[in-house]
């Protein structure tokens, strides 16, 4: 047993991730364990021999089943505490796709039909093989702490109150699992410990966030913190399973991967707000062609039910219109780039029609390309190009016959331009730079220098320096994908996402509002204050509408109406309950339509308990309303 940690173990090191060798050397039942990984080379080695010629005798295969940790997700599904989770051909047919793409990242042609069955072939029997040993040999305790040893990304506290939650173990052996699961941490060698705050070490106290933000996009979600009204952190993203639109599981399979990736992360910090959830504009296409009409009534509901969420679909007009506030008017040709460590996205508009690119480059691959080639730090000409063929070898032909002629750039881009003083002009509101002068500042500031001594002269802040660091990284992979399509003009903007930074995340989509609410006993006064809060926030409120003396128009068949027509071309319907959260019979009526017609619903207050609206998704806007009170 004691090989398991060292080269001595044979092939199933090529395949196990460092963190799980080092989990599995701490289980208790030494035998058993041996002769698992026994069991485990005999038949890597047979696979091998029997696929020769194939991706099972690549180095790019047994890298990748490593590196991304695939052995890791089969043993946390198998002995995942609660039974939520897809089908087990569900969750394997996923789990293949995924592996496919990633290798072909690594590999300059396609995998072929064959090349994918051996990969379907050698997931199934990892599974089989990780449940005869988990599920048949190993006691209850074990089997926990293997489950829990797999979570590396998962917060230490978190984990305990999931496992006291499923598993029904005694509390002295829960606190032993948790003790053992602090050492295998506290040992690691490749990644910093997480540790469960102590009374006697208490966290550094950090003030919780105003909201989160999730954005659902048709491969992956990912989760913002509005850390104040300026400022959207992006902490999270997590890629699908399953990411094929026409599979049966693939709405289901975006639920829990929210509720299980997403929401124990806000619920450690919660926010002073709430939670938002905008669902990517590519959604309305994909309902539209079902033949099924009820599939979005069903996933907005399930979305609820499941994790307590408002789903805002949004549409591409909805997309435009707020695209134009954030960044002026889209001209055709124009790229929106959202660049961060895991995904390269572009928003091209071409043709009055928005078309979104993930490409098959992000940062982390052009980091890891650099170091393994273990450049110099200042890059001379040739480092450049052999970096920029890299990129262009990894994004293959997504971008062949694109044009663009101006690119906005985001994620704090014109902060940190200014800051390095890149020769920016303003032209029609904003800064901007020719392609011509990006690039020849980017070699100046960036490449042909010593970048990172330049920056530890100027922060001492380690985390800084990092993020800074980034740039250069961030800049030769925007630099190459924008030569490759021709671009004339770079401009920067510091939005943190196209749905805007901060607080006005909040307001996002959410342009047209109408309001509706009681005027019963002087209750007309809050639909005043209301309409005025939310102009305040840069809304427009399409209805009710006021007199020249700021009075509610006398309500008849024709105020209804024009209502009634506000409801069906808004953003939301905010309903006004303010005081004691009445809500009358004619706005229960209203709210109804809302929901048919799939917009969004805010109460100022709680809702009362009312069966007849309780099953609507909606938000509560209280905190929001007094914000600024």
């Amino acid at each position: 047993m004691e090989g398991l940690s060292s080269a001595g173990i044979g092939l199933a090191v090529n395949y196990i991730s460092n963190e799980l060798l080092q989990g599995l050397a701490a289980l208790k039942d030494k035998r058993e364990l041996h002769q698992f990984t026994e069991d485990l080379n005999s038949w890597l080695l047979e696979f091998e021999q029997e696929y020769d010629g194939t991706i099972a005798s690549k180095n790019e295969f047994a890298e990748y089943i490593k590196s991304y940790r695939v052995v890791d997700k089969v043993v946390s599904y198998v002995l995942a505490p609660d039974t939520e989770g897809p089908p087990e051909q569900a969750f394997l047919s996923g789990m293949a796709d995924d592996v496919g793409k990633g290798i072909e990242d690594k590999l300059p042609h396609r995998l072929s039909p064959e090349d994918k069955e051996v990969i379907s072939r050698f997931l199934d029997t990892i599974l089989a093989k990780t449940k005869d040993f988990t599920c048949r040999r190993l006691p209850e305790d074990q089997k926990v702490l293997l489950y829990a040893i797999c979570q590396s990304q998962v917060q230490l506290a978190e984990l305990k109150s999931m496992i006291q939650e499923n598993s029904g173990l005694a509390q002295e052996v829960l606190g032993e699992i948790m003790n053992e699961l602090r050492k295998i941490r506290g040992n690691g060698k490749q990644r910093q410990p997480l540790k469960e705050p102590s009374e006697s070490e208490p966290p550094p106290s950090q003030p919780p966030p105003l909201g989160y933000f999730i954005n659902i996009g048709p491969t992956s979600c990912r989760l913002f913190a509005v850390c104040d009204k300026e400022t959207l952190s992006e902490i999270k993203t997590i890629s699908y399973t399953i990411s094929d639109p026409q599979h049966n599981d693939y709405l289901n399979g975006i639920i829990q991967h929210v509720k299980r990736g997403i929401l124990p992360e806000i619920s450690e910090k919660p926010a002073k707000l709430f939670t938002k959830v905008f669902v990517d504009y590519s959604f309305s296409d994909m309902f539209e062609q079902q033949e099924d009409t009820s599939t979005k009534d069903d996933f907005i509901l399930d979305f609820y039910r499941e994790t307590g969420l408002c789903l805002i679909l949004l549409t591409k007009t909805q997309t435009m219109d707020n695209l134009k506030r954030l960044f002026g008017e889209i001209k055709e040709k124009t790229a929106i780039i959202d660049i961060n460590s895991e995904n390269l996205d572009i928003l091209y508009f071409f043709e009055k029609e928005f078309h979104m690119y993930n490409l098959n480059v992000t940062l982390s691959n052009v980091k890891e390309f650099v170091k393994q080639q273990r450049y110099p730090e200042v890059w001379t000409d040739e480092i450049i190009q052999e970096i920029k063929r890299f990129i262009l070898q990894k994004i293959g032909s997504q971008m062949d016959g694109i044009e663009i002629k101006r690119a906005i750039i985001i994620k704090g881009e014109l902060a940190f331009m200014k800051s390095m003083r890149y020769p920016l002009r303003q032209r029609n509101g904003r800064s901007e730079l020719s392609q011509q002068q990006y690039q020849r500042k980017n070699r100046d500031l960036l490449f042909l220098t010593d970048y990172r001594d330049k920056l530890k002269n100027e922060h001492h802040d380690e985390a800084t320096l990092e993020r800074l660091y980034n740039f250069r990284y961030g800049h030769i992979l925007i630099e190459t994908v924008l030569e490759k399509t021709n671009n004339k003009t770079v401009i920067p903007q510091n939005e943190h996402s196209i749905h805007g930074s901060g607080y006005s995340t909040y307001i996002s989509y959410i342009f047209n509002v109408a309001v509706s609410g009681s005027t019963h006993n002087g209750r007309e006064k809050y639909i005043s204050q209301a309409c005025k809060r939310l102009t305040d926030m840069g809304a427009n409120v399409l209805s009710p509408v006021f007199d020249s003396k700021g009075q509610l128009r006398e309500i008849s068949a024709e105020t209804q109406e024009e209502h009634l027509r506000a409801i069906r071309e808004c953003d939301m319907l905010f309903v006004c309950n303010k005081d004691d959260g009445y809500i009358g019979e004619t706005t229960k009526c209203e709210i109804y339509f809302a929901h048919a017609l799939y917009k969004p619903i805010a109460f100022w207050l709680e809702p009362p308990d009312d069966k007849r609206i309780s099953f609507i998704p909606k938000e509560r806007w209280n905190t929001i309303m007094s914000l600024d009170e």
